[in-house]
């Protein structure tokens, strides 16, 4: 067999293992290519995103630093990158590095995702809410209708929390209209009567939560 065809099976098996959740053969598997074939990025990719996955931050971040400095404009990296930065709740390292991608790429979803999940966590709401409205705009040409929605009620809770709440009224209204029993808008209908002191109204709905 020659020496890209072992490749491109290893590769598969991983993949193969890992969707299996024989996460020691996947890694295995991928240990074989690149030792076959150093520096291959698809097997880089996907052996450190398996490596976040089982929590080997240590091996996952050496990895990565090494192959981003190899390569400093590979986005996947960098995305790996600060989604590990996240896990390991090192939420400035993930923010500069999800900037510098936005830097190189100004409208990569998985980025921006990244990004407003630092600031939701951070409890910086205005900035989640805008990048969401840039998530959203990508979500229009790219993106299924049920992941727009899941953009929609995060920019709805951003602004709950913000207590800009006579947009919140009129985005829910509409909400609950096509989604009457959908939980995570029951949960945001909750969170919106307990920011207007509606306390009998966020009791209805959590009645219906559990229904």
């Amino acid at each position: 067999m020659s020496k890209f065809l072992f490749t491109e099976s290893s590769i598969a098996s991983a993949i193969s293992f890992a969707a299996l959740e024989k996460y020691d053969d996947a890694i295995a598997s991928y240990e074989n290519a690149l030792r076959t074939k150093p520096g291959w990025s698809e097997a880089i990719e996907g052996y450190s995103a398996l490596l976040i996955k089982q929590g080997n931050y240590q091996k996952a971040e050496e990895i990565l630093k090494s192959s981003i400095q190899d390569m400093p404009k590979n986005v996947k990296y960098r995305n790996l990158m600060g989604s590990l930065y996240f896990k390991k709740n090192m939420l400035e390292q993930a923010e500069c590095e999800f900037r510098k991608i936005l830097e190189i790429e100004s409208e990569n979803y998985e980025t921006l995702n990244g990004l407003a999940k630092i600031f939701e966590k951070q409890g910086r709401y205005s900035d989640a809410f805008s990048i969401l409205k840039q998530m959203e705009k990508i979500a229009e040409n790219q993106l299924e209708i049920l992941q727009r929605d899941h953009i929609l009620r995060r920019q709805i809770s951003a602004l709950i929390f913000q207590n800009i709440l006579k947009e919140v009224a009129n985005l829910l209204r509409m909400e609950r209209e096509k989604h009457p029993e959908n939980v995570e808008v029951l949960n945001l209908l909750a969170q919106f009567f307990i920011r207007s002191k509606e306390k009998h109204k966020e009791l209805g709905c959590y009645k219906m939560i559990q229904n």
